[in-house]
């Protein structure tokens, strides 16, 4: 029933990208998977890359690791919003949560800090 700060404010630091980090990756996989299929799609043109021996199966190969990676990604981004709206959710008048808060602030305090910390 109640969403403890310090559990949610673990597992969110825990994926220590920030969201404009993952929609940055997330546009660069997007731009090589583009690549990656205009090269399968010019296979028949006499300056294809892929007339090198071994190039389509390399491209073919590289391109399922970036979706795989993108479905990676977008399932940390879904987890995230969910961890964000159950800290939304919490019943910050309620006195239990109140001295919960109190309770794990320091903890919290310092786990954002070491985050903050690295990212600089």
């Amino acid at each position: 029933n109640i969403d403890y700060f310090l559990l949610l404010t673990d597992r969110l630091l825990l994926s220590s990208l920030r969201l404009d980090d993952m929609q940055l990756m997330n546009a660069t996989l997007n731009v090589y998977r583009r690549v990656f299929s205009s090269i399968l799609e010019q296979e028949q043109e006499p300056s294809s890359l892929l007339a090198h021996q071994g190039v389509k199966d390399v491209v073919l190969y590289l391109q399922e690791k970036m979706e795989t990676l993108q479905k990676h990604l977008s399932h940390a981004s879904h987890h995230r919003e969910r961890l964000l709206s159950s800290l939304n959710r919490i019943q910050v008048d309620d006195p239990v949560v109140q001295r919960k808060a109190l309770a794990e602030v320091l903890q919290v305090y310092q786990a954002v800090s070491v985050v903050n910390s690295r990212s600089h």
